[in-house]
């Protein structure tokens, strides 16, 4: 009766935990096993030659901001920066596991699509309004742009500064009046801008794209096996990925001469446009996982450490399309002149991934799987961080020119998937 009871226990204990009881339950047992029977066994080498595995989920990632500041003939400077906000983050998987515990191949997705946006500029020019022209040792902040998700704002702030006078007749000069020159150099500083003066003066507002098609995928295709022991093991993963990313960043900067007025010459939104930075970036090259998992309840409850990283040689490319600048006649006036910024550039560069998170395992062969995740994809931009716009009409058949440099394109959030081993 006692050993009944005691099996009835362990019966309970091994459904509600799985088969870490069951040769606790044999070693109790007095009378032998019995024989398996032959219909079980069948039934076994039925499930394991069906050895598809199958897994997909989803979460929300937020991007670092991306900087796409340009900088215009050394006396213009926009500072921009791009915050692509949460965006949708889907996972998928499907895979095929050896037998003999000879490990599986896997071809694993990871998608990322924009969810929304925030973009911020501040204009900078080294010009105030003053005659004759004011010297100035700083540039000063002109305009202020907030786009976000579909609606544009900007104010312009004109900055305003007042030299100091002297009693030229006297020697030493005498001065008069500081004006606003409170270290009395004879520079504008932004720290010594009037502050009655300077004030918003104009705002506009307009509708935008509310979606700017911010679109990263990764395909890899790769052969692991796992090692250790139950309460402690590793698994590790080796192959190639493919990358590919797809969108338009906005940038703000100063395209045009100022024919004499100052301000002037910064895509306010109205007939000088935000620069659209259409990317598109793809890459190839070999990607490696090793991964730690401390596991629970006989592997049921486990939770896991996960390190990925990917060579990848990148082909990457860049067109503004078709934008206007300004230039300055021989007669004064200001003319609109069309620029464009292509680039094209190979280049090799790492991707890499930090994960951690928990995974629960069910008796079914059912797995829910709940992350943390942060996913560097790293030079997968092109930005123009210099350009040169024409100032006068016989330079504007040598077009707009530029420099450019890369920028990282980075993603944390959370994820949860459900996979299930046939």
């Amino acid at each position: 009766m006692k050993l009944k009871g005691i099996s009835a226990v362990l019966c309970l204990l091994s459904l509600l935990f799985g088969s870490s009881f069951a040769f606790a339950q044999e070693e109790t047992d007095e009378e032998p096993a019995a024989a398996p029977d032959s219909t079980q066994e069948d039934g076994e080498k039925k499930k394991k030659k069906w050895a598809l595995y199958a897994m997909t989920g989803g979460g929300s990632v937020t991007a670092d901001e991306i900087n796409t500041s340009i900088d215009t003939s050394g006396s213009g400077f926009s500072n921009n920066l791009l915050d692509l906000e949460d965006q949708f983050h889907m996972r998928a998987g499907v895979g095929w596991q050896l037998a003999d515990g000879k490990g599986d191949i896997r071809l694993i997705f990871n998608g990322y699509k924009e969810d929304g946006y925030v973009f911020d500029a501040v204009g900078l020019l080294a010009e105030i309004p003053g005659v004759p022209p004011q010297k100035v040792a700083d540039p000063m902040p002109w305009f202020n742009i907030h786009a976000e998700t579909g609606h544009f704002r900007l104010e312009r702030t004109t900055p305003h500064w007042a030299p100091a006078i002297f009693d030229e007749s006297q020697d030493p000069p005498v001065l008069i009046d500081p004006g606003n020159d409170t270290n009395l150099d004879g520079q504008a500083q932004v720290n010594e801008l009037d502050p009655l003066l300077t004030v918003v003066d104009l705002t506009i507002e307009r509708s935008i794209n509310d979606d700017l098609q911010n679109r990263a995928q990764t395909y890899d295709v790769v052969y692991g096996r796992t090692w250790g022991k139950r309460r402690f093991s590793g698994r590790w993963w080796g192959g190639v990925r493919y990358f590919e990313y797809a969108g338009n960043l906005p940038a703000a900067a100063w395209v045009g001469t100022s024919g004499g007025t100052p301000g002037t010459g910064y895509t306010d939104g109205t007939a000088l446009r935000l620069l659209t930075l259409r990317q598109d970036t793809t890459g190839f090259g070999p990607t490696g996982t090793l991964e730690a998992n401390w596991g629970f309840f006989d592997q049921r409850l486990s939770l896991y450490l996960q390190g990925q990283a990917a060579f990848m040689l990148l082909d990457l490319e860049l067109d503004t399309g078709a934008f206007v600048t300004t230039v300055e006649d021989t007669n004064g006036t200001v003319v609109p002149v069309q620029g464009r910024l292509i680039d094209h550039r190979n280049k090799s560069a790492w991707q890499d991934r930090f994960e951690a998170g928990a995974r629960l395992t069910l008796k079914s062969g059912v797995e829910i799987e709940v992350g943390y995740s942060i996913t560097g994809f790293l030079d997968a931009l092109l930005i123009p961080t210099s350009i040169r716009v024409p100032q006068v009409p016989n330079e504007a058949s040598a077009g707009t020119s530029a420099l450019f440099n890369t920028r990282d394109y980075i993603l944390d959030g959370f994820h949860a998937t459900v996979g299930y081993q046939f």
